[in-house]
């Protein structure tokens, strides 16, 4: 090979292991370097000074020389990442490239800009907008109570200067200016929109209508589901949700229910349901958990639920109306694709030992499983009705599990039951989260675990208190996989 290939190929490899911020300072350096390698440089830039530096390292001037210029396209069009941050970004941009006509990064898939309002309007289309642009992303962060509208005006550029767009997110509000610029985007695969309180119905429901949309995450806590139903009469009928495969939506339960009830979709897949009900009165599990069911359950493959309480309205009377119980997950028992299922939230979900020979059947497929909670205290007020024999359980029936985080009480284990405890062992669970604050035995616990689990590598356990005698839970499941090893290289 060739001394200037191998150097070249050699170089290709150092940047791949480069982070942004060593290329970005490489870039700096080469101002007229034409090798392959470079394409590897310039591929990803966090900020415009390396290419701008081109222009500025040989000029005398405040003239701009054709070479000059020649060269900084010759760089630019190896653009396909770039970034305009606020720790990074230069206002001053060189009177040539402002005053130039055509498209400065042809090549460009990928735009991220995190910039406040007040100096998002100082970003011209022409550095930070390209006709082959895939995927873009807008964080003007959330510095006041209403939305600006030089938000609304670099979404209108993005709209008329990419045609190719399949892939937005805007985190911070969303001015009245920006909502028929995000309505119009119906050619659209992937949407976020973590817009807070700003998202308004008319935009909800237009976004629901997108036709190539798979890929939502939507804040939408504010939105209200009779407003979207009124939106939808008064207009010609179209589908909902027609190609959604992946949801994260934070609402209330009834906007929540709107969705299943009018979604279309055969791909969808996952869901992430964040939910909003302080003061909510009325028990709305089951029907919320049937409307997934009777929509999705041959596709649905991950579920997550988190829906958290203010600490002040935790009492007796709401754990009634909020905590999920064995019969409300009923209503998901059809779902056997399902692979994952979290639910995070303020009371431990009420389940006990016997459920689980339930669940194991609904579910014989999962490889992750998550009852978890969010108050400690609420934890400790509220204790857990499942034990260690719903890990025996979990461990004959659920041969792929390989996540699993519930709040069980060990306390009650004793010798018999270790002695008696007779299974084969479940092999690939590599993570067990006990989200429930008891002194272990340290003695019969490891054991009893290690029948259950004999590949797994410990047991996490978040709460200060007795954390000590949990890390020797782990030490001795540690101690009893070293000594089967051994035993196994001593019998061959």
């Amino acid at each position: 090979m060739h001394q200037v290939l191998f150097i070249d190929e050699l170089l290709r490899e150092i940047f791949l292991w480069a982070t942004p911020s060593d290329l970005f300072h490489a870039a700096g350096t080469c101002h007229t370097w034409k090798e392959p390698a470079l394409d590897a440089l310039y591929n990803h830039l966090i900020s415009l000074k390396p290419l701008f530096e081109i222009l500025a390292s040989n000029a005398k001037d405040s003239t701009t020389s054709s070479t000059q210029l020649s060269l900084f396209h010759s760089y630019a069009r190896r653009v396909r990442y770039l970034e305009h941050s606020t720790r990074t970004y230069q206002d001053a941009i060189p009177d040539c490239i402002l005053h130039g006509s055509g498209t400065i990064f042809p090549l460009l898939k990928t735009v991220k800009v995190s910039l406040p309002p007040r100096r998002l309007c100082s970003l011209p289309p022409m550095v930070s907008l390209s006709p082959n642009i895939r995927e873009l992303s807008l964080d003007t962060g959330f510095h006041s109570r209403k939305g600006h509208d030089n938000a609304a005006t670099y979404l209108k550029a993005a709209l008329e200067h990419c045609p190719r767009l399949e892939s937005f997110t805007l985190r911070g509000l969303a001015s009245a200016q920006a909502n028929p610029f995000l309505s119009s985007m119906t050619n659209l695969h992937t949407l976020r929109l973590r817009v807070s309180h700003s998202l308004t119905a008319d935009v909800f429901a237009a976004v629901a209508q997108f036709p190539h949309l798979a890929v939502l995450e939507i804040h939408a806590k504010e939105v209200q589901a009779a407003d979207v139903k009124e939106i939808w009469a008064a207009q010609p009928a179209l589908p909902a949700f027609p190609a959604l495969e992946n949801l994260w939506i934070r609402c209330k339960p009834e906007l929540f229910g709107l969705v299943t009830e009018r979604a279309t979709s055969a791909l969808l897949h996952t869901i992430y349901l964040d939910l909003e009900t302080n003061n909510h009165t009325t028990a709305f599990w089951t029907p919320l958990l049937d409307g997934i069911q009777q929509k999705f359950s041959a596709t649905l493959q991950n579920l997550s639920i988190a829906h958290f309480m203010d600490e002040e309205l935790v009492d007796v009377d709401s754990r009634s109306t909020y905590t999920i119980r064995a019969n409300n997950l009923r209503a998901l028992a059809q779902c056997h694709q399902l692979l994952k299922l979290e639910l995070d939230t303020t009371f431990p979900v009420g389940v006990c030992d016997s459920d689980f020979v339930q669940i194991v059947k609904w579910w014989p497929n999962l490889q992750s499983l998550e009852f978890s909670g969010e108050l400690p205290d609420a934890r400790s007020r509220f204790a857990p009705e499942v034990t260690f024999n719903a890990l025996r359980t979990i461990a004959t029936s659920l041969p792929r599990l390989t996540y699993l985080a519930l709040p069980v009480n060990t306390t009650d284990i004793t010798d018999d039951i270790v002695a008696n405890l007779d299974v084969a062992g479940q092999h690939e669970l590599k993570t067990l989260s006990i989200m429930f604050p008891h002194l272990p035995d340290t003695s019969l616990l490891p054991q009893y675990l290690h029948r259950l689990f004999p590949e797994l590598p410990e047991v996490e356990y978040e709460s200060k208190e007795w954390f000590a005698d949990w890390v020797s839970v782990t030490s001795g499941m540690k101690e009893l996989r070293d000594k089967r090893r051994h035993g196994k290289l001593a019998a061959c």
